[in-house]
């Protein structure tokens, strides 16, 4: 299947960020090109569960995803074959669980859940930011990659910036 094509669109956190189908966003990516935001996760992991509850109900965070990104959620552990940017990834019989060969190359080979993933409005990976953020944490990454200020610093210049001096 198509990266993301089996998944319904859904809302991640009960009515937060929407989540998109790949058909949905190569569309809407001819008229309004955004990056794109993924959500890795697993279905037995506590720290995503917490940050579905947390995190992804925060008012600021839905809105500014809702407003600068196209978001995924994906299952590491998917077992079906999944095509993306013409590439198959199967699924990877490995240990009590597998994993998704897509997993392994959103994440540079480093399987650990929640991740973020950021992809840039031709879909190719930016960064992958593993582990359980807080809102304010999540909050600056978003800005970071949303507000394109990783073309022109680095991200300890930005993190030490106050939300003023980012807007000059």
């Amino acid at each position: 299947m198509n990266f993301l094509l089996g998944l319904q669109i859904k809302y991640l956190a009960h009515g937060g960020v929407k989540i998109h189908q790949e058909r949905y966003v190569q569309e809407a990516m001819k008229e309004e090109p955004r990056k794109v935001f993924v959500d890795v996760y697993t279905n037995w992991c506590g720290w995503c569960k917490k940050m579905d509850a947390t995190t992804f109900k925060d008012p600021k965070i839905i809105r500014y995803l809702s407003e600068n990104y196209y978001s995924i959620k994906f299952n590491a552990e998917v077992k079906e074959s999944i095509v993306f940017k013409g590439k198959e990834y199967k699924y990877i019989a490995s240990g009590r669980r597998g994993y998704n060969e897509l997993a392994a190359y959103l994440l540079n080979g480093r399987l650990s859940y929640p991740t973020t993933v950021y992809l840039d409005e031709e879909l190719n990976v930016l960064t992958a930011v593993p582990g359980f953020k807080r809102t304010n944490d999540l909050n600056k990454i978003l800005n970071f990659f949303g507000g394109d200020y990783f073309k022109t610093m680095d991200w300890a210049t930005f993190a030490a910036q106050s939300p003023e001096q980012k807007k000059q």
